[in-house]
C-alpha cells in the first residue's frame, strides 16, 4: 500500500490586515508627524517570529539618500514617528520637500509604505539663525494715571531679518489668583499687530484689566512665521494688579 501525501499552497506564517487607521502626514507646533495603526493580529505575529523588522523614518524628496529624521525601528502597532525643527534645520541645505516612509523586511514586508511627497513649510526654520530676539519685557503704573504700562522690545536687526511674512501679538489675561490667569483660555484683552516695530509702550485701560475684582494679570506674546521663537502661546508672564 502507497501513502500519497498532497502538497498544497502553504500560508503565510503572520496573516496580512488593511491597517486600522490608514497612514497620515501631519504638522503640529513644528512637528511633522507620521501616524498609522497597523493590524494588531498581524504586527503581534510578525514581531513575535522575529524575521525582519519595520522602520519610519522622513526623506528628502529631493535628495533620496539623505534621511531627515533617524530611522526608528517601529515596536508596537500603533506608530507615531514624529520629525523636528532641528531634524530639518541642521541639514545643509535644509530640505525644500519631503516624504514619509516605511520600510518593512521579511515579514513585515507588506506594510511597506511611501507617502506623497509635501512640501516642508517655509517656518520650518528660523529665518535669522545667527541673531537672537533678546526680548525685553517691563510693566508698570503709567505716571500720573490709573492705566497700567507694558513696555516690550527686542533686538532691532532680528527684528529686520524676522519681521516680513509674521505676525505678533499679546493677550492679555486677568482673574483673583495666579493660578487662574495661568490656565485662563480666553483672553480679556488682546493687541495684534506688534510685528511692525521692535519696540513698543502698550498702554493698558484699568476699566478694561480691572473688571470683576480681577487681582492678577497674566500676558503671553504671541507670533507666527519667523517671529515665532519671540513667543510661544503658553509661556505667561504673572504680574499682580492693584486696582483702584
Amino acid at each position: 500500500m502507497m501513502t500519497v501525501l498532497l502538497l498544497g499552497e502553504t500560508s503565510a506564517p503572520c496573516q496580512w490586515r488593511p491597517p486600522l487607521r490608514s497612514p497620515e502626514v501631519t504638522i503640529d507646533s513644528g512637528v511633522v508627524w507620521f501616524t498609522e495603526e497597523l493590524d494588531h493580529d498581524f504586527f503581534a505575529c510578525a514581531h513575535a517570529n522575529k524575521d525582519g523588522e519595520l522602520t519610519a523614518e522622513f526623506v528628502d524628496a529631493d535628495r533620496p539618500t539623505i534621511v531627515i529624521s533617524s530611522s526608528e525601528k517601529i515596536r508596537q502597532a500603533t506608530i507615531r514617528h514624529g520629525a523636528y525643527r532641528n531634524n530639518f534645520c541642521d541639514l545643509d541645505p535644509t530640505p525644500k520637500r519631503m516624504f514619509a516612509r516605511l520600510r518593512g523586511q521579511g515579514l513585515f514586508n507588506p506594510a511597506n509604505f511611501r507617502s506623497p511627497v509635501l512640501d516642508v513649510p517655509e517656518d520650518m526654520c528660523p529665518r535669522c539663525p545667527k541673531l537672537s530676539p533678546s526680548l525685553q519685557t517691563r510693566f508698570e503704573r503709567a505716571k500720573g494715571s490709573k492705566d497700567w504700562l507694558l513696555h516690550v522690545s527686542w533686538d532691532k536687526a532680528w527684528h529686520n531679518c524676522a519681521g516680513p511674512k509674521s505676525t505678533l501679538g499679546v493677550r492679555f489675561f486677568t482673574g483673583r489668583s495666579r493660578e487662574s490667569v495661568v490656565a485662563a483660555i480666553k483672553p480679556t484683552y488682546s493687541i495684534p499687530s506688534l510685528e511692525k516695530r521692535h519696540s513698543h509702550d502698550l498702554k493698558l485701560s484699568a476699566k478694561i484689566l480691572c473688571t470683576s475684582g480681577a487681582e492678577y494679570l497674566a500676558y503671553e506674546i504671541v507670533g507666527s512665521g519667523a517671529m515665532e521663537p519671540l513667543g510661544r502661546a503658553g509661556d505667561r508672564y504673572v504680574e499682580t494688579l492693584a486696582c483702584p
